[in-house]
């Protein structure tokens, strides 16, 4: 498999087995102690709202991961594009008029777009602005992210022509409105990371290790 290929790939594959892992997990906010440390990521705690969001996200990574197994099949590796140099300065045109926007209709599972419109979206942009897209559609951000691969995760939207700059921002912002409302009352309680729980948010983590844990450790001679 090509070498660019198969790292955006293992990435996706990383963001789409953490989407489908919290899905099960935020049905049942008041039971999993890890809720309020991924849902202010979200910006809400209605898990609806981020039932829908994370269905996305994992639509986008499957899209995209079907999107690079037809380039390898073809036997293309991706292609990094070169550094834009910045022009002369163009003379400034009057102001138009900005066009009308249209709000999009508020996502939920019952407005989730088709699988080929997802497709359809996924390859008309950059690669890297599509894993962007999946990281905030997943609430991911660095403090959820095992060692080292954060580091990964943003090489690989630098390189493809997406901005890491732009998911920090959002992430702030989420962080900033759910701070704003009274989600963290008793009945969403900060875990206790002194305290062992299975429903930890150290079982949360997103990289290789989460999916692939290391056997435990075997009891020595008494």
């Amino acid at each position: 498999m090509p070498a660019r290929i198969a790292e955006i790939l293992l990435i996706a594959r990383i963001l789409n087995a953490y989407g489908r892992r919290i899905s099960g997990l935020i049905i049942r906010p008041a039971a999993w102690m890890g809720f309020v440390i991924v849902a202010r990521f979200f910006g809400t705690a209605t898990v609806t709202d981020i039932a829908a969001r994370i269905q996305l996200g994992i639509m986008r990574a499957m899209a995209l991961e079907a999107m690079l197994l037809r380039r390898t099949e073809r036997g293309q590796d991706l292609v990094i594009p070169a550094t834009r140099q910045a022009g002369p300065r163009q003379p400034s045109q009057a102001a138009k008029p900005p066009r009308q926007q249209i709000q999009p209709a508020p996502l939920t599972l019952d407005t989730l777009p088709s699988r080929q419109d997802v497709e359809a979206w996924v390859r008309r942009r950059p690669i890297g602005r599509t894993i962007a897209a999946i990281c905030l559609d997943l609430g991911v951000a660095p403090m959820l992210c095992q060692a080292g691969f954060w580091d990964r995760l943003t090489q690989a939207v630098r390189a493809n022509r997406g901005s890491v700059a732009t998911v920090l921002k959002e992430v702030r912002r989420r962080v900033d409105q759910f701070a704003s409302r009274d989600f963290t009352r008793p009945r969403f309680p900060w875990p206790d990371p002194g305290r062992p729980n299975e429903d930890t948010p150290l079982r949360i983590y997103i990289g290789q290790d989460l999916f692939h844990p290391a056997p435990a450790a075997t009891a020595g001679p008494s």
